[in-house]
Formats: C-alpha cells, structure tokens, sequence
C-alpha cells in the first residue's frame, strides 16, 4: 500500500498483491485517488490497516484561515472513500506547534492525539470518547488490550539558554528540558478518567526535540523508548 500527495488538491492510493501487482480489486484498478479542500497541498503523514480491512490514511492540510488541519480519510477495502466518516481537527496556528498521531486500537477505533488532547472515534467516524486533556505535551500513543489509553511527552517547560550538548554542541536557545525526562499518563477507555500517571526520574536530559514514544505489548506492559541526551 502506498499513499502520496498526487496534486494540490488530491491524494492516491495504490493497493498492491502480495505478488507486487496493483490489487485489481481495489477501485478496480488498485488505485483510488481523493480530492480535498484546502489552501494548501495535502501531506499524508500515515497510513494504517484496520482489522475490518479498511484503510486510514492521515493527512495534513491548511484551512481557509492558513490554520493547520488533521484529518482520516478512511477508504474501504473496495477502494471507495466512506463520505460518511468525518475525522478533522484544527489547530488554531500558522505552523504547527505540537506533536500529532494517529493509531487503531483492538476494537478498530482510531486514537488521535494533538498537542496535549487525546480523541478517540467510532468505525463510523463518531466520537466514542469525550477529548481527554492529558496536561502534557503528548509525543506518543498506544493502547492496551483493555482499550485504555496510554500517552507519553514533556510537561510544559520554560525555553532555557544557553544549551550544551554531551558533546559540547550549542543547541538552540528555544529548546528546553525537564525536570523529569518524561510524563505516562493512562487513561480509562470506559470514561477517559485518569488511571495513574508517572514520571521518570533516572537523572536523563530531555530536550524539546527530543520525543519519546510509548507502545503497550502483547502482555499490557509499557515499553518506553527515548534517545538519553545524558551521555
């Protein structure tokens, strides 16, 4: 499966045999193409596979007002777009100022998170869950098998300057660090209430560029990954 940004105005996706054909079966040809309304070309960011056999493909765009839009676009496994699912959040800036995902959890729902909101939606594109406010600026997602909610990022942190690196580079003065190299927060997929939440403590030094990502495994145990900044 490829998705790619085919003009200013559209988006396509080729599906391909395990034989590395064009899957005839998908829009009769393997490809499907996907017009949108911006002001600005749109860029996919990802594409996921459901367990319905649907695709999900993200895509940023710019609305009429320059503001940063993220959108699903879910296309079935026939190749034809669902019009019916309407998955689009906005971020009231000029450039992009916050870390932005997209994942499906065990039961097929897509988990979006921005800035420090977290939203989860329906097959049917509805929200199944009110947004969650996790009070940090979130940098990854994941789910367990449950359907909770587990996030990682930066509490919010004051730029310091200057910066030195472990190996004496000058980093710039809008990057930052924090006290504790990273916040998990985890959330109930019932209500969205906060489970538990903690911070790493081992003495690692975060940047602001420096994100890390979290990923539930099999057994519903958090793995953390980072890159330590400390040696």
């Amino acid at each position: 499966m490829i998705a790619f940004t085919k003009s200013t105005t559209q988006i396509g996706v080729y599906k391909y045999t395990s034989a590395g054909v064009l899957d005839t079966n998908f829009d009769g040809d393997g490809k499907a193409f996907v017009t949108l309304t911006s002001s600005s070309a749109p860029r996919v960011s990802k594409v996921l596979f459901g367990s319905d056999n649907n695709l999900y493909v993200s895509v940023i765009t710019r609305d009429s007002s320059y503001c940063y839009q993220y959108s699903v676009i879910k296309v079935k496994a026939s190749g034809q777009v669902d019009t019916a699912y309407n998955v689009n959040v906005t971020e009231n800036a000029y450039s992009p100022t916050n870390y932005y995902d997209v994942v499906l959890d065990n039961q097929g729902r897509l988990i979006l998170i921005l800035g420090s909101k977290v939203y989860r939606y329906n097959a049917d594109g509805t929200a199944s869950l009110s947004p969650i406010d996790a009070g940090i600026k979130i940098s990854s997602v994941s789910s367990n098998s449950n359907g909770d909610i587990a996030v990682v990022g930066q509490p919010s942190v004051a730029p310091i300057s200057p910066v030195v690196d472990n190996k004496g580079d000058s980093v710039a003065a809008s990057s930052s660090t924090s006290s504790s190299a990273y916040v998990v927060k985890v959330f109930s997929g019932v209500n969205g209430a906060l489970l538990g939440s903690y911070a790493d403590q081992a003495g690692l030094t975060l940047y602001s560029y420096t994100q890390p990502a979290i990923k539930i495994d099999g057994e519903d145990r958090i793995i953390i990954m980072i890159n330590d900044m400390s040696n």
